[in-house]
């Protein structure tokens, strides 16, 4: 039996069990802990049981989720109960997010989609290994500073062959242990690159007629520059899909302003249908447990009308 919990990370400490890479503070994870049965705890040692019950990271991402286990079925058959297997940390996500979520998560494991790293992994240890070399450089280069001024301190007037020598070697090149930084890259830690920004005239419109491919066009220019908060409220407010990049979002707003909102399966009356533009095709995510396996598909679905929240 598994228990989920979703809520922001306290730390950037732990890593996602699905891609490996680490979950940045302040994130959603989902956490997933696992309770043994009384037989299943017999022979084994306290450390081993301990290890099996302690609760598993990953990244609020339906493709790191579905790692759990990857089995497609298991997951038809598992699929947890927002009310009762999941527990919402200060409300960050609604029974209705966590539906869609998990239907997600289904489809990812259909079709075996892999992981996406969401954040690179957190290198604590290197970190302070260079702070620790910064440190004992800045403290040398004090120490010889102090060196310097006792001798200049102590010292005895320079003659004027001294003082000849002494320009010499000023007028000479010295070479510095710093090296440059390569042309392209930045003397300091790499940040964090921009995502690309979108680009409109790559939108496929499959099979769809010319005239409407550029109405989604024209709303995709419109509303890319808004947040994904905004465009997830917006499909909140219509019952669709919510999860996914930033692109994806953009996309499914435009095509459900244009072509109207997905409706749910007329056969289960579970999930919202699934359209796949290049072919024309409508169906729906697949099974919800062993009472319902649906496997409904049609090019002709009447969708519902688009509605701008308020």
């Amino acid at each position: 039996m598994f228990h989920y919990t979703v809520e922001l990370a306290r730390s950037g400490q732990a890593k996602c069990r699905g891609c490996g890479s680490g979950i940045a503070k302040d994130s959603p994870r989902l956490g997933v802990q696992q309770e043994l049965a009384e037989e299943a705890k017999e022979g084994m040692s306290d450390a081993a049981r301990r290890a099996s019950e302690s609760t598993k990271w990953y990244h609020y991402e339906p493709t790191c989720v579905r790692m759990l286990r990857k089995s497609a079925s298991w997951w038809s058959s598992n699929s947890p109960d927002p009310d009762t297997d999941v527990t919402v940390v200060n409300d960050i996500v609604t029974t209705e997010d966590l539906k869609a979520f998990f239907e997600d998560v289904l489809e990812a494991a259909q079709s075996n989609a892999a992981p996406r790293a969401l954040t690179p992994a957190p290198t604590v240890g290197k970190a302070v290994k260079k702070d620790e070399i910064k440190k004992k450089r800045a403290k040398k280069e004090d120490d010889d500073l102090d060196s310097a001024e006792e001798e200049e301190d102590t010292a005895t007037p320079p003659t004027s062959e001294d003082e000849d020598a002494v320009q010499d070697k000023v007028k000479k090149p010295t070479t510095s242990r710093k090296r440059s930084a390569p042309a392209g890259t930045a003397g300091d830690s790499p940040k964090r690159a921009k995502p690309a920004p979108i680009d409109v005239d790559a939108y496929n419109g499959g099979v769809l007629p010319e005239d409407q491919v550029q109405q989604i066009k024209e709303v995709m220019t419109e509303i890319k520059s808004k947040t994904n908060n905004v465009l997830q409220a917006s499909l909140r407010a219509n019952k669709q899909k919510i999860s996914g990049r930033k692109e994806d979002l953009v996309i499914r707003v435009a095509e459900c302003t244009v072509l109207g909102a997905l409706p749910k399966c007329p056969e289960c009356k579970k999930a919202v249908l699934y359209y796949d533009r290049h072919s024309g095709e409508y169906s729906c995510p697949g099974s919800f447990g062993d009472e319902v396996k649906c496997a409904f598909k049609s090019f002709e679905v009447e969708r519902n009308d688009w509605e701008e929240p308020n």
